[in-house]
C-alpha cells in the first residue's frame, strides 16, 4: 500500500507540477549538448546516469529534440541525405523506438504536404514545380507521390479534382480543353484516370443532366447538343446504368428533332385498331381519354382508360368504354407537353390525352403529323418562340435551385417549368420559371 501511495503522490505532483516545461526545457538544452559534445562517444544511458532527471523527463526531452529536428530538416519543404543521415543518427543514440520515429517522420511530412498542396489549390492549377515539391516530400518517407496521396491526402485530392472541374464546368459547359487538363493535374498528384473518374463522378452526372435540360427547355435536342452529350458518356465512363437513362433521353429528343422536321416514324398497324388501307402509324401508346364537361353544378371530367394511336391524317382513341376517331380537319387549336397532348374540335369541349412518357414524342409526332396533313393550318396555343427560355435564365434558374426539382429535390429528368403557363400570360422571367423533375412537372400540369 505504501509504493501505492508514493506512486499516486508522484503521479500528482507530476500532472500539477508548475515548473514541469522549465525543466523539460532544462532537459532538452542539457541533452542536445551533450550529444553534439560527446558525437560517437554519447551514451543515453551515461546521460541519465549523471543528469539528475527522472526517465520520464529525459523520455519526453528525446522525443522533442527529434521533433524539433524534424521540424528544421523540412523548413524547405524536403529532406536532404545528410539531413536524413542526422536524423538516423539521432533516432540510434536515442533510442526511440524505429516505428514511433517513423510516424513522427511521416507526421512532419504531412504538414509539409499540405501546405504545398494548399498552395497549390488556391489558384487551381498543378504545375510541374508544385507537383515536383509534393514528389520530393512523399520520396523522403519512402513513398511515391501517388502511394502519399492515396494514404493521407486521398480525399483533399479528389477535393482538389473536384475544385478544377467545377470551374472549368461553370454554366454547363465543360471547355474544350478541360479534360486535358484535369488528367495532367491528376497525372501529376500520382493518381490514376480511376481516381479522377471516382471523383469528379457526380459532378459530371448533373453536368449531363444540366446539358439535358437545357436541350428540353426548348423540347429539341441540337446536333451539337447531341454530341456533347455522347463525348460526355464516353469521357465520364459513365456505369450501364447513367449511360442508359443518358442514351434513352437521346434518343427520345432524336425523335422530337425528326417529328419537327416531318421525319415521322412508321410502325406497324397496332392490333385491334381500325387503321384505313394506306393509312401510316406515326404513333401508338396506352392513354388516358379526359373530356371536360360543363354541367349545372360545375366543370365535370369524363375519363376513358385505352390506347391512343397517330397516323398520317387522324387521332384514334379505343378502349373498353369509348372509341372514335378526330381527323385532323376538325381541330381548331392544339398544344401539348411531356406526357400530355391538348386538342380543341369544333363545337366540342377541350379533351385531353395523357401518356406515359419521359419527353415530349407523342404532342411531336402529333404536331408533326398536323404540319404534313395538308389540311388546315392551325392555331398553336402555348407556342415554341414564346415558350422558349433564354440561356441565361435557365442558368441562374439551375444555380438557385442547385441542379435539384424545388419540389422533391430530384437529381434527374429535370425539365424548366413556367409557374404561370405561357398559355395563361405567364413570362419567361427569373421569377416565372422553376426547375421541376419529370414526375412533379407531371403532377402540376394535370389540369392545370
Amino acid at each position: 500500500m505504501k509504493a501505492i501511495g508514493e506512486w499516486i503522490r508522484k503521479a500528482t505532483r507530476q500532472v500539477l507540477d508548475p515548473d514541469r516545461e522549465e525543466r523539460l526545457n532544462e532537459v532538452v538544452s542539457l541533452l542536445y549538448r551533450d550529444m553534439q559534445s560527446a558525437g560517437e562517444k554519447f551514451s543515453l544511458a551515461q546521460f541519465k546516469k549523471e543528469c539528475g532527471y527522472t526517465d520520464h523527463d529525459v523520455e519526453l526531452a528525446k522525443r522533442r529534440i527529434y521533433q524539433t529536428l524534424l521540424v528544421r530538416a523540412w523548413q524547405d519543404r524536403k529532406v536532404t541525405a545528410a539531413e536524413q543521415k542526422t536524423l538516423e543518427w539521432v533516432v540510434t543514440r536515442l533510442h526511440i523506438p524505429r516505428a514511433e520515429a517513423t510516424q513522427l517522420h511521416h507526421l512532419a511530412a504531412r504538414e509539409c504536404f499540405a501546405k504545398s498542396l494548399s498552395c497549390a489549390m488556391d489558384d487551381g492549377a498543378l504545375s510541374g514545380e508544385e507537383a515536383l515539391q509534393l514528389e520530393q516530400i512523399a520520396m523522403s518517407v519512402g513513398m511515391s507521390l501517388g502511394e502519399f496521396v492515396r494514404m493521407y491526402f486521398q480525399n483533399e485530392g479528389e477535393d482538389y479534382l473536384r475544385g478544377i472541374f467545377a470551374a472549368c464546368a461553370e454554366g454547363g459547359v465543360l471547355a474544350d480543353d478541360a479534360w486535358s487538363r484535369l488528367a495532367a493535374a491528376t497525372k501529376r498528384l500520382g493518381l490514376s484516370r480511376r481516381d479522377l473518374l471516382s471523383a469528379v463522378k457526380v459532378q459530371a452526372e448533373r453536368l449531363i443532366e444540366h446539358v439535358l435540360a437545357d436541350a428540353k427547355s426548348d423540347g429539341e435536342l441540337s446536333e451539337s447538343e447531341e454530341r456533347v452529350l455522347k463525348k460526355l458518356i464516353t469521357t465520364f465512363e459513365l456505369d450501364s446504368e447513367s449511360a442508359n437513362y443518358i442514351k434513352k433521353s437521346i434518343a427520345a429528343l432524336q425523335t422530337i428533332r425528326n417529328a419537327r422536321r416531318g421525319k415521322l416514324p412508321s410502325l406497324e398497324r397496332p392490333t385491334g385498331i381500325a387503321v384505313r388501307s394506306g393509312e401510316i402509324v406515326h404513333y401508338h401508346s396506352p392513354a388516358t381519354w379526359m373530356q371536360k364537361r360543363i354541367l349545372k353544378s360545375g366543370e365535370q371530367w369524363d375519363q376513358h382508360v385505352g390506347t391512343v394511336t397517330i397516323t398520317d391524317n387522324r387521332l384514334l382513341f379505343s378502349s373498353d368504354t369509348k372509341s372514335f376517331d378526330v381527323r385532323f380537319g376538325k381541330i381548331v387549336s392544339h398544344n401539348g407537353a411531356t406526357g400530355i397532348v391538348r386538342i380543341q374540335r369544333m363545337e366540342k369541349p377541350e379533351s385531353y390525352i395523357r401518356v406515359e412518357e419521359d419527353e415530349p414524342i407523342a404532342y411531336s409526332i402529333f404536331e408533326g403529323s398536323l404540319a404534313l396533313s395538308n389540311q388546315t393550318r392551325l392555331s398553336q396555343q402555348d407556342g415554341a418562340p414564346m415558350r422558349h427560355i433564354p440561356r441565361d435564365v435557365r442558368q441562374r434558374v439551375w444555380q438557385r435551385y442547385g441542379g435539384r426539382c424545388a419540389e422533391c429535390s430530384a437529381n434527374q429528368y429535370l425539365e424548366f417549368d413556367h409557374v404561370i403557363p405561357v398559355a395563361k400570360g405567364g413570362s419567361n422571367t427569373d421569377a416565372n420559371v422553376q426547375l421541376l423533375c419529370r414526375k412533379c412537372n407531371l403532377k402540376k400540369s394535370d389540369l392545370i
